[in-house]
């Protein structure tokens, strides 16, 4: 199994009310799986665990992080993280991907760096996997980016569950 992050969908106004306990109408959603953490380093630079230990989940100015973790925590236990994203983040998380050149940024990145700086999911030990990998990464990027891009066309905000 593992840990999978998801995106949700709502109306603005449906995340406040998520925000103060009620529940919203589910618009749109993503499942990426166990790849959000390899999916953050290749965006960013940084995984999860650097970024917790700089700080920086939730104050970073990136909206590639956004994208992954969202903007603001609303529940961090220890065995989920849920976050949000308001509608006007989502729209400049949605132009950031757009500007993304996944193909020139698959060639570039290195995969024995995501294993030796514990990226989750521990599947980068064995380079005859690094093709699949990227294309995986691929695949999920696009699904992201048409997420986002299907939100911020919407005027909707981003719930996201990492569990």
């Amino acid at each position: 199994m593992g840990i999978s992050a998801h995106y949700y969908a709502y109306l603005q106004d449906d995340i406040e009310k998520i925000k103060n306990g009620d529940v919203g109408e589910l618009l749109d959603e993503y499942d990426m799986d166990n790849l959000w953490d390899a999916m953050c380093k290749m965006l960013t630079g940084t995984n999860f665990k650097q970024r917790l230990k700089a700080g920086d989940i939730f104050s970073s100015k990136e909206p590639f992080s956004w994208a992954i973790f969202g903007r603001s925590a609303l529940n961090e236990e220890l065995s989920e993280m849920i976050s949000y994203t308001n509608a006007s983040d989502v729209k400049e998380v949605a132009m950031a991907l757009k500007n993304v050149d996944i193909s020139a940024l698959l060639a570039k990145i290195n995969l024995k760096e995501f294993a030796s700086s514990n990226t989750y999911p521990d599947i980068f030990g064995s380079e005859s996997e690094f093709e699949d990998i990227k294309a995986s990464l691929k695949e999920h990027f696009t699904g992201l980016l048409n997420f986002y891009q299907n939100a911020a066309s919407k005027g909707l905000g981003v719930l996201i569950v990492i569990a």
